[in-house]
């Protein structure tokens, strides 16, 4: 690999981490918050798991990852920020822990049929859920709350 090809984090030790990875890899990080726009527009991501202990995803993360196959979310998660995972192939997502979707968060998931949120939902923004073709069940908890605008048309 030549000096140009290189990434450049400024942490000690992830360059090198960094330089060896291909297009095609499968990673796995332990951390507990995926940044805003972390894999934005990385076409060559084809699978994702984020492990147990993520509590937050940042805004746009997975957006435009054009090539992802798969993805898999942890019950951990209590925050997922605006459009990040906006267009992404989920299929079902399990969220007992989630406190706060964000407008447009899972947008345009054209294969999500199905999602579950625990009793400690507090918000869910504006067309979290516009364009999920698919999306035929949606199970809250045992709570009492009014929710609208997170479908396309406020369904």
């Amino acid at each position: 690999m030549n000096e140009t090809d290189r990434i450049s984090t400024g942490i000690d030790g992830l360059d090198q981490t960094l330089d060896c990875l291909r297009p095609g890899d499968n990673v796995t990080w332990q951390m507990e918050s995926i940044g805003d726009y972390a894999f934005y527009n990385w076409t060559s991501l084809k699978s994702v798991v984020i492990p147990e202990g993520v509590i937050n995803i940042g805004d746009f993360v997975f957006t435009k990852c054009t090539a992802i196959e798969s993805i898999s979310l942890p019950k951990s998660i209590t925050n997922i920020g605006y459009s990040a995972l906006s267009g992404t192939p989920i299929k079902i997502a399990e969220l007992p822990n989630i406190t706060h979707i964000a407008s447009g968060a899972f947008s345009d998931c054209t294969s999500l049929e199905s999602i579950s949120f625990g009793n400690a939902i507090t918000y869910i923004g504006e067309k979290a859920f516009a364009g999920c073709t698919a999306l035929t069940s949606a199970t809250f908890a045992d709570i009492e709350r009014t929710w609208y605008g997170y479908m396309e048309n406020g369904e």
